[in-house]
């Protein structure tokens, strides 16, 4: 999947939390769901860090993977459910969700 594919369906927002099957959630929390998630998908912490949070400003969580890290292991349907646990895209390509 190409970055692009990845951003437009992050936009799409996905299926909502509570419609998403229970063998497909790692966690009942969308939080740590999207974590799991994210570290099953992600080669290696791109910013040199062993933290998925990377950092916080006033209402955003700043993820500790890029988008570019997880495509070539994410199916359409991983990316719809990052969408679902409100994982969004930056402009500069960094993933990032709202506290």
């Amino acid at each position: 999947m190409t970055p692009e594919q990845a951003v437009q369906l992050l936009e799409s927002g996905g299926t909502p939390w509570i419609a998403i099957p229970a063998e497909r959630k790692l966690s009942k929390y969308k939080d740590l769901n999207a974590f799991l998630l994210l570290e099953k998908l992600s080669k290696a912490p791109t910013i040199g860090t062993s933290r998925m949070v990377s950092c916080a400003e006033h209402d955003e969580i700043g993820l500790g993977a890029m988008l570019t890290d997880i495509c070539e292991a994410a199916t359409v349907q991983d990316i719809l459910d990052l969408s679902s646990c409100g994982v969004m895209v930056d402009e500069e390509g960094y993933l990032k969700m709202f506290t």
